[in-house]
């Protein structure tokens, strides 16, 4: 995926968190289920915040994370701060959303 636009799993779970936000329960199901039928890659042992990102079967693959902001990280999942720069910086570099860097070049 080129960066800067998220895959179809990591979309499939903000569709999930968004019927979430607005309490449509039936709907958030619907998109978990979507989201857990496309295929992703395990997040190893020891990853950080794991835990944390798992409960509630949220985030178990890397492509759930594609593109994911620092933001979500604290806000959403409840991260602390170093934990969310963890997370960040353990993205193999084709799920880390561009930076300004990125941008000019």
């Amino acid at each position: 995926m080129p960066n800067g636009v998220p895959g179809y799993r990591r979309y499939l779970l903000i569709k999930r968190q968004n019927a979430v936000t607005d309490c449509e329960d039936g709907l958030a199901i619907t998109w978990e289920a979507r989201q857990r039928a496309v295929a992703g890659t395990e997040l190893p042992a020891g990853f950080p915040g794991k835990v944390a990102l798992a409960e509630g079967n949220w985030v178990l693959t890397y492509e759930d994370l594609d593109q994911i902001s620092i933001e979500e990280l604290t806000e959403f999942y409840g991260l602390d701060w170093a934990t969310a720069q963890a997370v960040l910086a353990a993205l193999p570099e084709e799920f880390q959303a561009p930076t300004c860097a990125d941008e000019e070049s």
